[in-house]
This record gives C-alpha cells, structure tokens and sequence, in this order.
C-alpha cells in the first residue's frame, strides 16, 4: 500500500487543488492499495472545511505544538502504507508523472526518490507573478537534500528515526543529510513531479519576515551544529553558506591581527552573492549580510527547547 501523506497549515486553495491532484494521480495511475492522509497544522482559515469536502481524506489535526517535522511523524504513524509519499499542502502532483517514480506493479524505483518541480511565485496578495523549474536537470542524480515532496520506504523512515520535531525549519534536509551519512542518497530524477504554489523566499517581505522570526537558526545555526561531522553537510555549507565560514575566518583574523582590514574585506566578499538575486541590490545586500550574522551567532548561541513526543491527547481525529 502507498500511503499519501499531506500536511498544511492555512493552505486554503492550494490544498484544495493538492488533494484533487492526489485524486487524479490514483484515478489516471489505476491504483488500488493507497489511503490519503491530511494532517492540519492547527489552521485558521477554511482547510479543514475543504478537506473535510473529499471523501477519500482521513483527516488529522494538531491541537498544541505544530511544525511539519511533526506533521509528518504524525502521517507516518497514523498510515497503513509499507510506502510513503509526503507533499506539502501548497503542491500539486502530476498525474502523468507518477509512473516514473511508482506503479503497483513494480513498486517504487528507488527507496528514496523525488523528482523536479516547477515553482509559481505568487505576490503578498496571491496574484500569480511567474514560474520557474527548481532544478536544471538533464539525467537523475543522487543528492543529500530533499523538499516538501518525496517517496520513501516506511522502514527506512523508521529506522532513521523519522523528522526531527526540533526543527521548526528544515526538518526535511536534516533528514536527508542524517539518510545520506547512513548510504543513503535520494534519488532526483530529471522527470517534473510537482507544481508547487509559493510566496518566494525573496519576496521583500517574506524574506525579512523569516530572518527575524529566526527561521534561518533552525535552518541553518541548528542543522549545522546538529550535523557538523557529516561530510554532506559540509558540502552544503561551501554551497549555499561559504560567506558564515568567511565571516568566521574574517572575525578570527582581526583578533589574532588586531586590524578590521579583514572584516572590511568580507564586505566585499558579500557583492557577488548580492548581484546575483534579482531585486532591490542594497537590501539583499543588508539582507545577507544580517543572515550572516544570524546564523554565525545561532551556531553557538541558540539551543532550541526541547518539544515532547506528540500525545493522542493533543492529535484531533476529524474524518
């Protein structure tokens, strides 16, 4: 049985049409063995009203702490399915594509597997302002990071011990780098699997928002510390966060040398990056330049509190 895991919070329209995209994706696929699975993040606009709208939707929501760390423990242990596929509430799957990650016939293709998607970028008020594939791929690759969308084998999810509730942020990546550390890569593979309906982490106000919310210390000062003796992760830190570890450097040079030429230096260290994100360049370039900070700061200072194991007291079963 595949069991399809949904979760959400205030998704509104983007979780009606991810749940009629599930439906479809069963209808055109001819599956049999499936249950669908939503698991509400203790939303305040009308998704329960539209999930509770399908029939097919067993239907869980969380009433005391809520993330999608777990959302998704949740799904997991709520579903009967020996596979698993998660999706976030704000995607819609691609019928056509599924037989290329899963057919009943033969199963999953990889025991860990996604595919590429498309991103709609949406403005503050959720008018469409244009689209863009995640990733340029030419042939499946193997990969430690992993999204809001992907299938797994239920063992292998048990075995690594499922999502992290710590994680407020992602909670998905530390899992793929804790799977990867073990052998296990996921499987990207060049085929389109999802749609995926979003406000983009550079919007102008999103991106502020999620700086001082301190998003950016679950995910990156909290995953970095959590997974500093894992090669995998180290690569993501020379990839997308090079310019904390020349900051440090910059920091360490000043003291041992008594001079700030080498923290003037890391602000030119900063431009490149800043150029290429599209938008107002002087504000990116503040924008990097705080996260920076951020996130070399929450490497040593922050430590999250610790969250319980979720209780049936404080799941709501709703259909």
């Amino acid at each position: 049985m595949l069991s399809f895991i949904i979760i959400g919070r205030n998704e509104g329209w983007k979780l009606t049409k991810c749940i009629k995209s599930v439906i479809n994706t069963i209808i055109e696929n001819k599956l049999t063995k499936y249950e669908i699975i939503y698991v509400d993040s203790k939303s305040t606009d009308d998704s329960i009203e539209r999930a509770k709208q399908f029939n097919e939707v067993k239907l869980f929501q969380l009433t005391k702490d809520y993330n999608a760390a777990i959302a998704r423990n949740v799904g997991v242990n709520e579903s009967s399915g020996s596979l698993l596929f998660f999706i976030d509430g704000d995607m819609e799957v691609i019928p056509s594509a599924f037989s290329f990650f899963y057919t009943e016939e033969k199963g999953l293709v990889y025991p860990f597997v996604s595919g590429n998607w498309v991103n709609y970028f949406y403005n503050q008020d959720w008018k469409y302002l244009s689209k863009e594939t995640g990733l340029d791929l030419m042939e499946d690759i193997n990969i430690s990071t992993v999204g809001g969308n992907f299938f797994i084998e239920k063992d292998w999810w048990l075995n690594s011990g499922g999502m992290k509730i710590k994680f407020k942020r992602s909670q998905d990546i530390d899992l793929a780098l804790r799977l990867a550390k073990q052998g296990i890569q996921l499987l990207r593979k060049k085929e389109l699997l999802v749609h995926h309906h979003m406000i983009s982490y550079f919007d102008n106000y999103r991106k502020w928002k999620l700086l001082f919310s301190g998003a950016d210390l679950y995910g990156r000062s909290y995953l970095y510390r959590k997974n500093i003796f894992n090669k995998y992760c180290w690569k993501r830190i020379i990839r997308n966060d090079y310019s904390v570890l020349i900051l440090l450097l910059s920091i360490v040079l000043s003291v041992l040398l008594n001079s700030f030429i080498p923290l003037i230096s890391f602000i030119f260290i900063l431009l490149p990056k800043t150029i290429r994100k599209k938008g107002n360049y002087l504000g990116n370039y503040f924008y990097f330049l705080l996260r920076d900070v951020f996130v070399l700061l929450g490497y040593f200072l922050f430590w999250p509190k610790k969250l319980k194991n979720i209780s049936y007291s404080e799941i709501k079963y709703l259909k």
